[in-house]
């Protein structure tokens, strides 16, 4: 095989060079062939991009020289979302940004050196906020959500548990703030809530997620906790709400959800810390999840079915919304009674359950609105384990409507019955004590996991 003479005097192969301006190249090694031309590495047109490892023309490109490791040898690449520029130096993303000696920020956009102050608290505004989750954010998160977080479980069990329904949250927090970047990753937008108004005028953030579903939600719920333990905190002011979407909303099937909350709500109550059910021990004026008033009709199913269906559909309307059902005994024609109503003059959202969402809003879900606050990701998925195993029995059993339902009933026909039980009696247990000692306030804090 001949033998040549590079331009710069080194030997090489002749089948292995490429010849330009009369001198002789080395294909990949001295030049190179970008956009269907090869180019020497000397031509002053063409840099390599350690971000990918290619060679590219530099004037389609935003070339910058910087870290993209650990080592403090700059180096050249192209400009995407995650550059940052710190100090006028170019970082390639968080990564190489914090080997370099930096830490996230938890109350801003910004990285600091490690020896800076760095406490949780809101050192950022995000602009112009709402006090509800729009549809156009659900979109835009959900995409931002599919494209950055790629983690999941391998649980087809729990998988086929959920398979039925969607579940956003909301996470009420009393102080601190999370970059933008981590909110697009988990499909959450931080909202406003007039619940959370300090006495100063100071409006904390309540964080609300797109409806996640399967076994991707529930990582994404587990990684978002350990987010929100970072940055943020709770007080007892705050709650956590689960909207579980997927629940039928024909009239049957709402008079049965009715009738089961009814049944099991002093039950509920008694896994909970006792100023969910009296806010005067924590000095708030105002019951945010209130018990759902008891229909006593329901006893007409015993006897006549056709006149207990509208008897119960009309005290449930008025119940939820403080008028009265139309002759038709039609939720959704109903519902026209108070559009344009604002949410927070409906006084029947304000249950323990807040149905108002599945007979009228848009996004057709059941809110459990009791949880006391957590961060933590077990509490939160066992309380969700439980809310679905409600839905599901109260969709599946025929007989609801002429018996008196307990919890037991549900854990025994849920697949995560038995753990449910268990957990449930470890709460009960723990603040039965805490009243014991006029505690009302000491928050369960048992790291129980159902879901491993």
């Amino acid at each position: 095989m001949k033998t040549i003479t590079k331009y710069n005097g080194k030997p090489a192969f002749l089948n292995d060079c490429r010849k330009i301006k009369g001198e002789f190249y080395e294909k990949d090694i001295d030049c190179f062939f970008v956009d269907h031309k090869w180019n020497r590495i000397d031509n002053g047109l063409i840099a390599f991009d350690y971000r990918d490892g290619k060679w590219k023309r530099k004037a389609s490109f935003n070339f910058v020289t910087g870290y993209v490791d650990s080592s403090d040898e700059k180096k050249t690449f192209t400009v995407d979302e995650n550059v940052i520029n710190k100090n006028s130096s170019y970082f390639l993303n968080e990564n190489v940004l914090m080997q370099h000696g930096y830490v996230e920020s938890i109350n801003s956009e910004k990285f600091l050196k490690k020896e800076q102050s760095n406490t949780k608290g809101i050192g950022a505004k995000y602009g112009n906020l709402s006090y509800n989750l729009k549809q156009i954010d659900i979109e835009t998160l959900s995409q931002s959500h599919k494209e950055i977080f790629k983690k999941d479980i391998k649980d087809p069990f729990l998988s086929r548990f959920l398979k039925d329904y969607t579940f956003g949250l909301e996470f009420e927090t009393s102080n601190g703030y999370i970059r933008n970047r981590k909110l697009q990753e988990h499909g959450v937008k931080p909202l406003l809530d007039g619940s959370l108004r300090k006495p100063d005028g100071t409006e904390p953030f309540e964080f609300t997620t797109i409806p996640y579903s399967s076994t991707n939600g529930v990582a994404t719920i587990k990684s978002f906790c350990e987010v929100l333990d970072l940055h943020c905190e709770f007080d007892l002011t705050c709650s956590l709400h689960i909207h579980l979407g997927g629940f039928a909303k024909d009239r049957t099937s709402v008079l049965k959800l009715y009738k089961v909350l009814q049944d099991i709500q002093p039950f509920i109550f008694k896994m909970f810390p006792k100023y969910k059910k009296n806010p005067n021990y924590i000095d708030k004026r105002k019951n945010y999840c209130q018990f759902l008033p008891t229909i006593k009709e329901y006893q007409l199913f015993k006897d006549s079915y056709a006149q207990a269906e509208d008897v119960v559909s009309s005290r449930i309307f008025t119940i939820l919304t403080g008028k009265q059902l139309s002759s038709k005994a039609n939720f959704k024609q109903s519902s026209s009674l108070f559009e344009g109503t604002s949410k927070w003059h409906i006084s029947g959202r304000y249950m323990w359950v807040n149905i108002i969402p599945l007979l009228f809003g848009k996004s057709e879900t059941v809110e459990f609105r009791i949880h006391e606050p957590t961060f933590n990701p077990n509490l939160v998925i066992n309380w969700l384990l439980m809310t679905i195993s409600i839905l599901e029995y109260a969709k599946n059993t025929d007989n609801v409507l002429t018996k008196k339902v307990t919890l037991e009933d549900i854990f025994k026909d849920s697949i995560y019955g038995s753990q449910l039980s268990k957990y449930y009696r470890d709460r009960v247990s723990f603040y039965n004590k805490c009243n014991s000692k006029e505690d009302y306030k000491t928050l369960y804090s048992e790291d129980f996991k159902i879901v491993r």
